[in-house]
């Protein structure tokens, strides 16, 4: 409940800011920012993180400006800055490769690897995956090592390796359920259903759609809503079923237009060519 958390964490910063206590004020801040960003409150999301950082500076906490500064390179790759984004990433690694602060690089080769993915460089995503995954194989973080293995598996799918797809992605989601993550479960159900559209086994996969998109709306994550959606209705255009294709597009586009994502931009082009074909 993300409303409930937020509401538990205002309650935490009112506290902390009457006591002073400037250290418990960076962490609340940073947690408040990320569920703004999960509420697609983007601009929030930054105000609020900048804050924490600024806290952080002033407090030398190099762990905390370490992990800020790469949530900040996560906000500007959302909004498809990826020179912004990559330059605090690479800051941030910086950081935790000086404190030896072996989780810190660990999410930070994951932040870059996703980055190179979005640009192509498949190769390079593939190196720092497996880079991420060996150390938080090594720290026993079971959360690291499922969203490791995920991101592996969508770098697969990318490549039409199915079988090896198959593998990493039920892997993910077999500790996903087990920790009962149900955001990251949400992601990676979709794209067990996207691997279902490349093996035409179109029933499955809108199973799975539909599961995961359940997931999304229980827990608020408009991002995920908006972005099963739009694959929800590439599925429908390929079954021939081109209304209830636009109608979920449709659904999906003002939602991605509102978090400034890059995937407005295919979400629209994909509503013009299916209502293209209606008429």
């Amino acid at each position: 409940d993300l409303a409930k958390a937020r509401d538990l964490y205002n309650r935490s910063l009112e506290i902390e800011t009457k006591l002073g206590s400037n250290d418990m004020m960076a962490g609340t801040l940073h947690q408040l920012a990320s569920l703004a960003h999960d509420q697609g409150k983007l601009d929030e999301s930054c105000r609020l993180f900048e804050r924490s950082l600024e806290i952080d500076q002033k407090l030398q906490n190099q762990y905390g400006i370490a992990k800020t500064t790469a949530q900040l390179g996560w906000l500007a790759e959302n909004r498809g800055n990826t020179e912004a984004a990559a330059r605090l990433y690479n800051e941030s690694l910086a950081i935790s490769q000086t404190l030896g602060n072996q989780s810190g690089i660990a999410g930070t080769w994951f932040a870059l690897g996703s980055l190179a993915r979005l640009q192509g460089e498949l190769k390079k995503a593939r190196e720092l995956y497996e880079g991420s995954l060996r150390i938080e194989t090594n720290l026993g973080n079971q959360l690291g090592v499922a969203i490791s293995l995920h991101q592996l598996g969508k770098l697969n799918l990318d490549k039409h390796d199915h079988k090896a797809a198959e593998r990493l992605l039920q892997e993910s989601l077999v500790i996903l359920t087990r920790l009962a993550q149900e955001q990251p479960r949400a992601e990676c159900l979709q794209n067990i259903a996207k691997l279902r559209v490349a093996q035409s086994r179109f029933s499955e996969a809108e199973a799975l759609f539909t599961e995961a998109l359940g997931l999304a709306e229980r827990v608020g994550i408009p991002f995920r809503i908006a972005s099963i959606k739009h694959s929800l209705g590439l599925l429908s255009e390929k079954q021939g079923d081109k209304t209830r294709a636009a109608q979920l597009v449709r659904e999906a586009l003002p939602i991605f237009d509102k978090l400034r994502s890059p995937k407005a931009g295919d979400a629209r082009r994909d509503l013009e060519r299916v209502e293209g074909k209606q008429s």
